[in-house]
């Protein structure tokens, strides 16, 4: 059951194939090695649209809100944020209460200040244009990057409350609050990058999930589990990502054993399945969310 728990997860994450297969785990204690097509070019989750990029945002950081891939209706739910914002009358303003007790891996607490410091980053890096993501989804024109950033201010209006209020209504700002580039980062931790806020160290970044990178190389990444995560920490103790770009050999690979999980193509389903020592699992190739706007910006198409 926990292998089927981890590979839903994984899938998730990774996006790596309609298909995927884990072997048994082996008598020796080794960590969790998962075969990955290539490693990652922007460690700024802030800053990153690419969908690879934001993988790693699942592993060491959290949302305020986060869709449930565990309920078939993908409902969403709160993560660092203890309910649903309550709103004002005009639509304007949201009161968020925040969870308590929780760290981020340095040892600084996630607070209201923690959320306001996150947000105004976002916004100083959507004004540079250093935001991708922000441009396409918080922009109040369009998605060229032209238009007002959607959120008017942020305030902290309690240790653990803080009231964000946007420039016009939008009904699916819940939804962009889930999108998993929208993690919060430790401030103490991110005030080394207060000058151009974009960061590219190859040491990962300080947020509050359930692994902590532990290390990097051309080749691979090697996480461990967050032992002090808020929730219950992960029974994958360690996990190594091993890029290898070659489907055919990814493919063998994991059956052969030197992987523990990763996407498989097509022609080597059956084996899978044949195979006693794997776990094999097939689903769709990815979740992607849409949503019906009203009242947006118009286009001249003539």
């Amino acid at each position: 059951t926990k292998v089927a728990f981890w590979s839903i997860v994984l899938v998730a994450l990774t996006a790596m194939s309609t298909a995927t297969a884990a072997p048994k785990a082996a008598a020796e204690k080794r960590p969790l090695v998962v075969a990955v097509s290539d490693l990652y070019t922007l460690w700024d989750p802030h800053a990153s649209w690419w969908s690879d990029d934001v993988d790693l945002a699942t592993l060491m950081g959290e949302p305020l809100y986060q869709v449930d891939i565990t309920n078939p209706q993908y409902l969403m739910v709160p993560r660092l944020a203890a309910d649903f914002p309550r709103w004002s009358d005009d639509g304007l303003s949201m009161l968020i209460d925040l969870r308590e007790g929780i760290m981020f891996h340095d040892g600084t607490p996630f607070n209201a200040d923690a959320v306001v410091w996150n947000i105004e980053r976002i916004e100083n890096l959507y004004d540079a244009g250093e935001c991708e993501w922000a441009s396409g989804l918080l922009n109040d024109t369009d998605a060229s990057a032209t238009g007002a950033f959607r959120i008017e201010s942020v305030v902290a209006t309690g240790e653990y409350q803080v009231n964000i209020t946007l420039n016009e209504p939008f009904v699916p700002i819940i939804n962009v609050m889930s999108y998993n580039g929208w993690t919060y980062l430790s401030p103490t931790w991110g005030a080394d990058f207060a000058d151009d806020y974009v960061f590219t160290s190859d040491d990962g970044y300080v947020g509050t999930g359930p692994f902590v990178l532990a290390g990097v190389t051309a080749d691979d990444m090697t996480f461990v589990s967050n032992e002090e995560y808020w929730r219950t920490p992960a029974d994958i103790k360690e996990m190594v990502w091993v890029v290898n770009d070659d489907d055919t050999s990814r493919s063998e690979g994991l059956l052969a054993g030197d992987y523990d999980f990763g996407g498989i193509l097509p022609s080597y389903y059956d084996q899978a399945e044949a195979a006693e020592e794997v776990f094999f699992a097939e689903g769709p190739l990815q979740f992607v969310q849409f949503w019906i706007g009203f009242n947006n910006f118009l286009y001249d198409v003539q």
